[in-house]
């Protein structure tokens, strides 16, 4: 999502029932906090189970380096991507995961241009392990 999006987003996902949901990013010292402003966020819309995940509700995926670059590749390679060996936001343990990128498009299917597919991008599924 572009940045001039991020504020009807964010009012989408309080009209859907997560009335405090915010973009958020983690901080240097590990804190959740509102994501600084960049040119397009990769926000957490959707978690199932909720329960246990809360944090990662509205987290930023483009906030982190490891994350931010499995994305890219998702979606200039219109292939699951998966990222590196992270740390989840909801984390509370020395448990580490990894998420794997799927890329979905506005259009429902995408162009073999990379340009198209940079422009045409949705958003993500994403499972982890």
């Amino acid at each position: 999502m572009r940045d001039g999006r991020r504020n009807e987003f964010v009012e989408a996902a309080r009209r859907d029932g997560f009335s405090d949901f915010q973009i958020t990013e983690k901080s240097i010292a590990g804190k959740m906090v509102p994501a600084g402003q960049r040119g397009e966020y990769y926000p957490v819309f959707y978690v199932e189970p909720y329960k246990g995940n809360e944090q990662a509700l509205g987290f930023d995926l483009a906030s982190n380096p490891a994350r931010l670059q499995a994305a890219e590749r998702a979606r200039d390679r219109n292939a699951p991507v998966a990222t590196s060996r992270i740390t989840l936001v909801q984390e509370t343990g020395d448990q580490f995961a990894f998420l794997v990128f799927l890329p979905i498009y506005a259009s429902g299917k995408p162009d073999t241009s990379l340009a198209y597919r940079r422009a045409d991008l949705h958003g993500f599924a994403l499972g982890l392990k």
